[in-house]
């Protein structure tokens, strides 16, 4: 850029601060717990729609079939028993109490 404009330049910064997701005991996550028969959770890397959800006291979870390391990739994909195994829990979390 330079050779063209010796004034030019980049500036890199920050526009959007998403602030990490957490969720504390709440009917949602027992929900999820429940159905999913999982009693972990992970952090990652990456930014979804739960984390304002949340900041605006609203009980969210993360939850889906697939594999993150196939997300968002060249070629993703689902495993067929992954997509049956998350349309049972969602059975699941709509049919039974928490």
């Amino acid at each position: 850029m330079r050779a063209t404009d010796a004034n030019a330049f980049v500036e890199t910064g920050r526009d959007v601060l998403v602030q990490p997701f957490d969720t504390p005991d709440s009917l949602a996550e027992r929900i999820a717990r429940k159905a999913s028969g999982l009693n972990s959770d992970v952090a990652v890397s990456f930014v979804t729609e739960a984390s304002p959800f949340a900041g605006a006291g609203i009980p969210a979870v993360i939850c889906g079939p697939g594999d993150i390391a196939q997300a968002r990739q060249p070629d993703e994909f689902i495993d067929r028993d992954q997509l049956a195994a998350c349309l049972a829990s969602l059975d699941r979390m709509t049919s039974a109490p928490a």
